[in-house]
């Protein structure tokens, strides 16, 4: 009987430490999820504050070429108000007459 009592206790050692292993096991298990969870949390923050970064410098640029754009468009609309058409054509002409003249006053060879 003796012998019997030995067994049942080393057996019931064994199953403790087997158990104790599984738990162990079952914990690092949990503990590598967990840490794969924070490292993925973290890459997709920096992702998204990349993404911020990136999207913020979008609109700065837009809003420079918008203003470039509207400058242009203002200045295009100034150039061709009928007022100044008629300036420009009335400076051309000036221009053509000058040369008419210079050409119909040059001495021939």
């Amino acid at each position: 009987m003796a012998k019997s009592k030995k067994k049942s206790s080393s057996k019931k050692v064994t199953d403790e430490t087997s158990e104790n292993l599984a738990r162990k096991i079952w914990l690092a298990g949990l503990g590598a999820y967990g840490k794969r969870i924070r490292e993925a949390q973290g890459q997709l923050d920096k992702a998204s504050r990349e993404a911020q970064r990136a999207f913020d410098e979008l609109v700065k640029k837009g809003q420079r070429f918008e203003g470039m754009t509207r400058d242009q468009l203002a200045d295009a609309r100034e150039r061709l108000k009928p007022d100044a058409v008629r300036e420009r054509l009335n400076e051309a002409r000036e221009l053509i007459s000058d040369r008419i003249s210079e050409v119909a006053g040059a001495k021939p060879r």
